[in-house]
C-alpha cells in the first residue's frame, strides 16, 4: 500500500511537471494612454525682454516660470494679477518598432497664435517619436526600463493599457514610443 501511494505521488508530480506551461499573454498591437488637464495660474511677474512669466498655479499654489515664444504675442499686454487659462493634452503610444527604423528621435512641432484682437496666448503642439529597446517591467511599481538610442536607460511609469502592452514584451524587443502634447493658453486680464 505504501509503495502504491508513493508511486501515485511520483506519478502526479511527474504529470504536473509535464503539464503545459501557460504562455504569456500576447501584447496588444499598440497601446496608448491619454491625459487632459485644465488649470489656471495667476501672473506674478512679467519680463517682456526675456519673454518669461512667473506664475502661481491656482490648484497647487506652487510658483513656476515659463518662457513664451514670439507666437504668444506681446507680453507687455500681460500684467501681474492676470489669470492664465492653461489646457494641456498628452497622448503616449507604444507599438512594435518597424524593423527598418533606425531608432533616432523624430519631432514635429506646430504653433498658432491667438487670433488678432483676442490678447496674448496661443496653441502649441508637438509630437515626438523614438525607437527604444525594452529591458524589463516591474509590476510592483508599474515601471518599464527602456534604453534609448543614446544608450541611456530610463524608467517610465505606465498605466493601463500601456502596462498590458509591455507585459507581452521580451527583453531586447524594439518599441516605437510616440508622445503627443498640445498646450493652449489664454490670458484673462485682472479686474481693475
Amino acid at each position: 500500500m505504501r509503495r502504491a501511494t508513493a508511486f501515485a505521488i511520483v506519478l502526479a508530480a511527474g504529470l504536473g511537471a509535464c503539464a503545459p506551461i501557460p504562455a504569456p499573454e500576447a501584447a496588444p498591437e499598440e497601446a496608448s494612454a491619454r491625459t487632459m488637464l485644465t488649470t489656471t495660474a495667476t501672473v506674478l511677474a512679467v519680463d517682456p525682454e526675456a519673454r518669461t512669466l512667473r506664475l502661481r498655479d491656482a490648484r497647487t499654489g506652487r510658483a513656476f516660470t515659463v518662457t513664451a515664444d514670439a507666437e504668444a504675442g506681446d507680453l507687455r499686454a500681460i500684467t501681474p494679477g492676470d489669470v492664465i487659462m492653461l489646457e494641456y493634452f498628452a497622448s503616449l503610444s507604444l507599438a512594435p518598432a518597424p524593423p527598418d527604423d533606425p531608432g533616432m528621435p523624430v519631432a514635429v512641432a506646430e504653433e498658432a497664435p491667438t487670433p488678432v484682437g483676442e490678447g496674448p496666448g496661443g496653441v502649441a503642439a508637438e509630437a515626438t517619436s523614438v525607437v527604444v529597446e525594452f529591458l524589463s517591467f516591474d509590476p510592483l511599481t508599474s515601471e518599464a526600463a527602456l534604453r534609448g538610442p543614446d544608450g541611456v536607460v530610463r524608467r517610465l511609469g505606465l498605466a493601463p493599457p500601456l502596462t498590458d502592452f509591455v507585459r507581452g514584451l521580451a527583453p531586447g524587443e524594439r518599441v516605437l514610443v510616440t508622445l503627443t502634447e498640445v498646450v493652449a493658453l489664454s490670458v484673462t486680464p485682472a479686474d481693475g
